[in-house]
């Protein structure tokens, strides 16, 4: 089972934007509704530098930020994930460049016929300043 997924999409910067995805558990390879989590956390970095962001958030990075029904985190009953990412999100490391990729390290905790399960997977997106594209 993959543990990360490359977005085709691309994202400007600045602007807000959503990423979704279906979690699963990692032997039954089925959807873990969000009722079954117990810990949901999210963390976005720039991929070149390993930089945590946001870089100057009002409300700090998202450095294994608590998602689970809170900060723009939702999963529902068929286990997908939706996180809506802010503008201060969408804000790019390097200012020099016109696009970087960035990462989205999901990692969750939950009871799975009451035994503790534990998984994680990363989004890989890019961030493009459109005033520097040619």
């Amino acid at each position: 089972m993959a543990h990360e997924t490359s977005l085709g999409e691309h994202f400007i910067e600045r602007k807000t934007a959503r990423i979704s995805m279906t979690l699963v558990g990692e032997v039954s390879g089925l959807p873990i509704p969000g009722a079954a989590l117990t810990t949901l956390t999210v963390t976005l970095f720039d991929k070149a530098s390993g930089t945590f962001l946001p870089v100057t958030p009002p409300t700090g990075t998202r450095n294994k930020q608590d998602i689970l029904g809170t900060n723009g985190g939702a999963v529902d009953s068929a286990g997908k994930l939706t996180l809506d990412l802010t503008e201060d999100d969408m804000q790019k490391y390097d200012p020099t460049l016109s696009r970087e990729v960035h990462g989205a390290l999901f990692e969750w905790t939950y009871l799975a016929l009451t035994v503790p399960k534990s998984g994680g997977h990363t989004v890989w997106f890019s961030v493009y300043d459109v005033e520097h594209v040619p």
